[in-house]
């Protein structure tokens, strides 16, 4: 019976069934306009991936602005096809931008505990004067709004409700918002191009609108 049972505990290791100590955790950070998503494990795992969702908000009223083509990790999740980007619409106060990748499932690969893979990064496109607060959704209380990650066989792998983000940073005592606030926007260009000068290179631009930048 012993042997049996250690069979059948090895089997659901093995098909991923047993998956409550490999979860992921989600994040997100900016290097000026560039925004990461990223996730990272709670224990060593080998899987693949049949969906990874975010949903990001950020106030009604922020400086006008577009998110810029998704670049995936193909590196760090080989496999991975294209992400789409849809409005959800708003939600008390907060614009909705849904994250969203479900096809083709990922190759299988090994991922080490508390290491942080990046997913994709993307560009936020908009007035250079300005900068906006983005937030990553995690709220019962906005379902069906949350960070989904599946295995290859369509099993949940992220984290708890509670310690879904990382670090562990919350918005006046909210643990199911993480905020990267005051994303930089970059400057607003109407052209720009060189000219010879002897041995020498005349540049000339123009642009709409610039500050908080340099060089």
């Amino acid at each position: 019976m012993r042997y049996k049972f250690f069979l059948l505990v090895f089997s659901l290791l093995l098909t991923g069934s047993l998956s409550f100590a490999q979860q992921f955790q989600a994040s997100f950070s900016n290097t000026g306009n560039l925004v990461s998503f990223k996730i990272r494990p709670t224990a060593d795992i080998n899987t693949g991936f049949s969906s990874i969702e975010f949903y990001v908000r950020y106030p009604v009223g922020s400086p006008a602005f577009t998110f810029g083509d998704v670049v995936e990790n193909t590196t760090n999740f080989p496999g991975m096809g294209d992400f789409t980007i849809i409005n959800e619409g708003v939600v008390d106060g907060y614009n909705i931008a849904h994250f969203a990748y479900a096809s083709p499932i990922t190759t299988s690969r090994s991922y080490t505990s508390g290491t942080e893979y990046e997913v994709f990064n993307v560009k936020l496109i908009g007035p250079s004067t300005s900068t906006v607060d983005l937030q990553l959704v995690q709220s019962n209380d906005d379902d069906p709004f949350y960070v989904n990650i599946t295995n290859q066989f369509g099993t949940p792998i992220r984290a708890p409700l509670t310690t879904i983000f990382y670090p562990t940073t919350d918005i006046s005592g909210d643990p199911y918002f993480y905020q990267l606030a005051g994303v930089l926007l970059p400057v607003k260009w109407l052209s720009f191009y060189a000219e010879r000068k002897n041995d020498n290179a005349l540049l000339n631009w123009k642009v709409t609108s610039e500050g908080k930048n340099a060089y």
